[in-house]
């Protein structure tokens, strides 16, 4: 349950600097419940730049009470109900009915942490970025045991921040109370805790994530839909994928990434799972639930899933082999680092940021991405994207617009209170520039503290690689134009690519040693 993972990072990365990325929260089959976009990093998380604190709202929020969601009677009486909604959606019975309780965000936060030791997950997050998890839940539903927890506090805190009193009302509780009541049966019925333990790897947690709370939207569109409670169902919704009010436009930029990554499964899950019960009906849908795909770009593209789009050839370049070619960078065992695949929500979510005649047609052709992201906790930072499109122009204008994101970054920071001191750009990528792309070098000030940036895109037939190295200046510009090097030749002749002599490792310098350059 690493919460926030990258999210540090990418504040940086799609905040003001560069090339897109993504941030997410852990696969815990969280309730609905606005993500947390600013919260406190996770301590083994890549370290950045303090980013400048978001303006101060016009008057502070008046607390909106939620009695309803604090009546234990009525709660245990609205649960029966929504027991009864689900059976008969889900065609399934529950072998023992949920309980539900009052909990507090504390409270929630233990029941997280048990969680993590039954499931075997290692390592254990810390006590303080699970607490941030369980501050952005309306419920949680503990599915070793079929609890439902309620958390009263949370829905009255963001419904007044929000200024969205319908969050506090009964018809809302009735909704989250279905949804969770589906977690529940789901957990149980198709023995997912010894399902969830097989999984390895970001994207196959978030895929299966994506299964369990789309089903759960899913189910509790319906019955919302049935009982008039459609719009209570839309505001609950809302609440997910709205963004934040009073951001600067840096961190804006940062919460829609994240927003869009902790939404995944609410949205995305949610239109998958409806794209397969329109194709099988309910018996497709069950087997969905039975064996949850592992990949998101099945979840992204439900065709696929149901065969309705054919495999990939042979030719289609393999991206995981791509990315071992930038390894050397991060490969001393100083950084940490964290491997997944590229969302096309979290990297689309940008596209806002274009002029608007440019948007429609942001990430057009986008098929795969993977990346890299490496930290130290002296503040350096590196993240890699490679990406495949369906055509060399596809590929083509991301770069393009890729490249004017980075530009208005710088605007949005010096909006934010940072000061670009320095951003020059060259034409070309890879040694002498001789390849499709572009390459920077930027330096950024924020409370006198500098921040020093190289990075760029590279251009190889029908994928692009983003590079972006953060108070790194041991990773030159040289490496930098050797792997981009070495990409553009592994997608054309990937036996050639692989015939060069390893490239070294970059090594860290000891902290106390000035870095190669210095």
């Amino acid at each position: 349950m690493r919460a926030f993972p990258t999210l540090v990072l990418l504040a940086v990365v799609v905040g003001a600097f560069g090339p897109t990325g993504r941030a997410r929260a852990e696969d815990a089959p969280v309730a609905p419940a606005p993500p947390a976009p600013e919260a406190p990093p996770d301590p083994e998380a890549p370290s950045a730049p303090e980013a400048p604190p978001a303006p101060p709202s016009e008057a502070a929020p008046t607390k909106l009470p939620a009695p309803a969601w604090r009546d234990v009677a009525g709660l245990e009486r609205r649960l029966v109900a929504a027991v009864a909604a689900v059976e008969v959606a889900c065609g399934a019975p529950f072998e023992t009915p949920p309980t539900v309780r009052v909990s507090t965000a504390a409270e929630v936060t233990d029941v997280l942490l048990a969680l993590e030791e039954r499931l075997g997950l290692e390592p254990r997050s810390e006590r303080a970025a699970v607490r941030n998890v369980a501050r952005a839940m309306f419920a949680f539903t503990d599915y070793a045991n079929g609890t439902i927890h309620v958390v009263p506090d949370n829905v009255e805190r963001m419904a007044a921040e929000r200024r969205a009193p319908e969050l506090v009302s009964a018809d809302v509780l009735q909704v989250v109370l279905v949804h969770e009541a589906v977690h529940a049966l789901d957990w149980a019925r198709w023995g997912w805790i010894a399902h969830r333990k097989t999984l390895k790897g970001g994207d196959a947690l978030q895929a299966f994530s994506a299964v369990a709370e789309g089903h759960a939207q899913l189910v509790a569109e319906d019955v919302a839909t049935a009982q008039g409670r459609r719009a209570a169902f839309a505001a609950m919704t809302q609440a997910i994928v709205a963004m934040p009010d009073g951001l600067s436009p840096a961190a804006r930029a940062m919460a829609q990434a994240a927003v869009a990554e902790a939404a995944f499964g609410y949205v995305v899950g949610h239109r998958f799972l409806r794209a397969v019960r329109e194709a099988k009906g309910a018996a497709g849908v069950d087997a969905v639930l039975r064996a949850p795909p592992t990949e998101t770009r099945v979840i992204e593209d439900p065709r696929r899933y149901l065969g309705l789009v054919p495999a990939d050839a042979g030719a289609v370049v393999d991206l995981d082999a791509v990315m071992q070619v930038f390894e050397p960078l991060v490969a001393d065992p100083r950084w940490r680092t964290q491997r997944d695949r590229a969302r096309h929500a979290a990297l689309a979510s940008q596209g806002a940021r274009l002029p608007e005649a440019r948007r429609a047609n942001f990430l057009a052709g986008y098929e795969d991405g993977r990346l890299v992201a490496a930290g130290l906790a002296r503040g350096a930072q590196v993240l890699v994207i490679v990406l495949r499109f369906a055509t060399p122009d596809d590929a083509a204008a991301f770069v393009r617009d890729d490249r004017d994101l980075g530009k208005i970054g710088e605007d949005e920071a010096t909006k934010s209170g940072l000061s670009v001191e320095v951003s020059a750009y060259l034409d070309g990528a890879g040694t002498d520039g001789a390849l499709p792309g572009y390459r920077y070098a930027k330096k950024l000030t924020y409370g006198g503290r500098e921040t020093l940036l190289v990075g760029g895109d590279t251009q190889a037939g029908a994928c692009v690689a983003s590079v972006i190295a953060i108070n790194a200046p041991w990773i030159t510009k040289e490496a930098l134009a050797t792997v981009a090097d070495r990409f553009a030749l592994f997608v054309r002749d990937p036996a050639a690519a692989r015939a060069l002599p390893p490239m070294p490792v970059v090594a860290v310098p000891p902290a106390d040693e000035p870095a190669p350059g210095k």
